[in-house]
């Protein structure tokens, strides 16, 4: 596990999540709106988040693998938007995937 200091927060990573996180613009580019699981720092696309676990657990039977909805680059601009800048020409519109 790697040991991330905040001066607020302390957060653990693990190595599955910590490769998560150092692939996510190569996941967003690839995968956008599909379901992966990591396991052993190894990438398996499901259909659901559950496909994907059950396709690690059967590669890795004994890891708990970090699942993640990889979002589309359009969903960023709707946080955007949503957050710290106002656009009046653009309202904001829920989205919901599935």
């Amino acid at each position: 596990m790697r040991l991330f200091l905040d001066k607020k927060v302390k957060i653990i990573l693990t190595k599955d999540v910590q490769w998560i996180h150092d692939h996510f613009e190569e996941l967003v580019d690839n995968y956008a709106r599909k379901d992966i699981s990591v396991a052993n720092e190894k990438l398996f696309i499901g259909a659901t988040l559950k496909e994907a676990r059950e396709m690690a657990r059967k590669k890795y039977p004994n890891l708990n693998p970090s699942l993640v909805h990889i979002p589309h680059p359009e969903d960023f601009l709707c946080v955007v938007k949503g957050s710290l800048f106002s656009f009046p020409e653009a309202p904001i519109q829920p989205r919901y995937h599935s």
